[in-house]
């Protein structure tokens, strides 16, 4: 589990190692990021406050901006800084979570 699955991009290119342009298509990151089981009605206060905590780690948002950090420094590392990253999200993500960890502009 948390394993990004990473698009190989050179299987995009209609001909491998001679297409002008890197990829044809748009390279999707999906990241499996399940929330924390709820304890039962009848655990103890300790095991509400503990899973409190791996509820707000887990958070889809949370998940959402280091997967953001991750691809960006991954685009960087490849192509460079001027290389632009689109990034396509619901509402989900349009939290103070998500935007103030992103470097900007896009």
């Amino acid at each position: 589990m948390g394993q990004p699955l990473s698009p190989d991009l050179s299987r995009f290119t209609s001909n491998p190692g001679r297409s002008r342009f890197g990829a044809r298509a748009i390279p999707i990151d999906l990241l499996h990021a399940p929330s924390p089981r709820k304890p039962s009605r009848r655990a103890t206060p300790e095991q509400w406050q503990n899973w409190r905590i791996a509820s707000a780690a887990s958070a889809i948002s949370s998940k959402g901006a280091q997967r953001l950090q991750a691809l960006r420094q991954a685009i960087n590392e490849e192509a460079g800084s001027d290389r632009q990253l689109i990034v396509c999200a619901d509402a989900t993500f349009t939290n103070s979570t998500v935007l103030k960890t992103q470097p900007g502009p896009y």
